[in-house]
């Protein structure tokens, strides 16, 4: 709880003059409502009315299949209405499990992630969502990255597992940092976007949580 009650400040929300403006932004054209309470079901929202919300967005590593194992669940054509309807909780694969209760733990009801929220199986709504993107992130008041989880089911919380890196212009018996082993995330081309535009980002990193704030 420690780590949710320091991001909870949301320090630079209150010390950064362009932060404040970042409280209430327009939705994005879909989002996963939350809901209120711990038991409500995870739902698909369309946005039509332009309302205006605090929202997450979730970044992480979908990852490969694993054998006898589904990939990550999408949003399709097929299961869009499904969606809509409502999914439990424990039915979704745990980085979303861990960004939702995260989400719940800081009074965000609203997520956007690019796998729930854009029809990956039409190219007509990836080719217009896909240029929203930028602004997705950029008005959205934290990003939650997976920085340590190698796929879908990695999860946000802490691990028990000593990482031992040498720094730059030091000497000693511990192995360079490896990105691709320690934070996977870092290696995807396309988080740097994700990653820049974001106007806050919190790395779970398995054994730290790393607060970046880009706003002067």
């Amino acid at each position: 709880m420690g780590s949710v009650d320091w991001a909870h400040t949301w320090t630079c929300i209150e010390k950064h003059e362009k932060c404040e403006s970042f409280r209430q932004k327009p939705l994005p054209a879909r989002v996963l409502d939350l809901g209120s309470k711990p038991v409500d079901s995870i739902k698909l929202l369309s946005i039509t009315d332009g309302s205006k919300h605090a929202y997450a967005c979730l970044s992480h590593c979908w990852g490969k299949p694993k054998a006898g194992q589904p990939g990550t669940i999408t949003l399709t054509t097929q299961n869009e209405s499904l969606l809509k309807r409502g999914t439990a909780l424990d039915h979704l694969p745990r980085n979303y499990r861990d960004a939702i209760h995260f989400c719940r733990l800081l009074d965000i009801r609203y997520l956007w992630t690019d796998a729930l929220c854009i029809i990956q199986d039409s190219a007509e709504d990836w080719a217009g969502e896909s240029l929203k993107m930028g602004s997705y992130n950029g008005n959205s008041l934290v990003c939650l990255a997976a920085t340590r989880s190698p796929d879908h089911d990695g999860g946000l919380q802490p691990i028990e597992t000593r990482m031992e890196y040498q720094l730059a212009g030091t000497t000693g018996p511990a192995k360079k940092c490896p990105h691709e082993e320690y934070y996977p995330l870092l290696i995807r081309a396309w988080v740097y976007q994700e990653r820049r535009l974001s106007p806050r980002v919190l790395h779970f990193c398995g054994n730290e949580l790393v607060f970046e704030c880009f706003r002067p």
